[in-house]
């Protein structure tokens, strides 16, 4: 069975070119109104500042979609996506740092006006799903081959518990139909943490090498940064996390 709504200006032919039996709205319902009162927080559409103590800002070398997109470096440090929106997608992204010790690597996603519902991500809503975090590291100065990086204890600010769950534990697990995902604290700038089972970083500088994986129907990245700590213990910086009428 197939049922046909359609909803066109008053006055003017439905498109569909039937008649339709038309009825009025009613003009009383069985439930009185009420009165109800309604608290309202903006989301938070700026980043929140990170002690530049603890944590250090990567420096991008290069930054290049694998499907088309492009990836634009912005005067904050941030990587912003724009133009093509492929599905699914791997951001690869070529940092240094001169830190050493390097405990942990942070995920910064941020909002930002050209992105579909401001962001992060580019969905439609401005969700995102990164499906797996891939990291290698080598001396700036190339005195010796690149090694993988093992990456253990995620954790994130906020992680979407609809539709089966989408926790950052995803992004490690190997598997590229999990992901992380943010719904519906969409428009608000989220972090995600990643604890290195051994201390990284060389003498004279390291290069890092980032595979970032994204899934499907355009649920890619839309604006983020990179930073690490060597902090004994990492945890989570504070500011971020769901605005507080998402329950």
């Amino acid at each position: 069975e197939v049922v046909l709504l359609e909803a066109v200006p008053h006055g003017e032919t439905a498109a569909l070119q039937r008649d339709f039996r038309q009825q009025s709205l009613p003009a009383r319902f069985a439930e009185s109104s009420q009165r109800l009162k309604v608290a309202v927080t903006q989301p938070a559409t700026t980043q929140a500042t990170l002690d530049g103590k603890n944590w250090k800002l990567l420096e991008i070398v290069e930054a290049k979609s694998t499907g088309g997109a492009t990836l634009t470096q912005q005067p904050d440090g941030s990587i912003l996506a724009s133009g093509k929106s492929p599905s699914p997608d791997t951001y690869q992204v070529q940092a240094k740092t001169a830190a050493t010790g390097i405990t942990a690597i942070l995920l910064e996603t941020l909002p930002h006006d050209s992105l579909p519902g401001k962001g992060p991500g580019r969905a439609v809503n401005g969700n995102y799903q990164l499906s797996e975090v891939r990291v290698h590291a080598a001396p700036t100065d190339r005195s010796a081959t690149r090694t993988s990086v093992t990456l253990h204890k995620p954790s994130a600010d906020y992680a979407q518990a609809s539709h089966g769950g989408w926790p950052v534990t995803a992004a490690l697990d190997g598997d590229p139909k999990t992901a992380w995902s943010i719904d519906p604290a969409e428009a608000s700038p989220h972090v995600a943490l990643f604890e290195t089972a051994q201390p990284l970083g060389f003498t004279g500088g390291t290069a890092l090498s980032f595979e970032l994986l994204q899934g499907d129907r355009e649920h890619t990245l839309g604006r983020f940064r990179l930073w690490v700590t060597n902090v004994a213990k990492p945890v989570l910086p504070a500011g971020y996390g769901a605005p507080k009428w998402i329950v």
